[in-house]
């Protein structure tokens, strides 16, 4: 299902992507679900674009439901992380262990922070959510 500012429609697609900014974007959370792979890399580079709209100083991608990760994945976490203003940091959490060897093997930790667990954040409660 594709929601974008209360338009909803079906996707036969292997992958939800479902983005959060706080009030004033000083944070966004990313949640992947299901297959990141070849297929879903127009959605990706969509998230992308739209992390470079909000401009966030801290964000974090949901990795806790991902079922696959291909190449699709560190392209995309190398491109968000090309999206975000100077400064701001990037983390990646509740990765799977194959997910994980997939973020490892690419060098993605150089960029980004892996994270066993997704941090409280109270400041995504009143945001923002679009979902792909």
């Amino acid at each position: 299902m594709i929601q974008n500012r209360g338009r909803t429609q079906e996707h036969d697609g292997g992958c939800t992507i479902t983005m959060l900014a706080s009030s004033g974007a000083r944070s966004a959370l990313i949640c992947l679900a299901g297959d990141i792979d070849q297929s879903a890399s127009e959605r990706l580079c969509s998230a992308a674009d739209w992390l470079a709209a909000v401009a966030p100083a801290s964000v974090l991608i949901d990795l806790g439901a991902v079922t696959f990760a291909g190449a699709a994945l560190p392209n995309f976490v190398a491109r968000a992380y090309g999206a975000l203003p100077d400064g701001s940091a990037l983390a990646l959490c509740r990765a799977r262990p194959m997910t994980r060897r997939v973020l490892e093997l690419t060098g993605m930790e150089r960029i980004a922070t892996l994270r066993e667990h997704l941090p409280a954040s109270p400041a995504l409660v009143n945001q923002d959510t679009d979902i792909f």
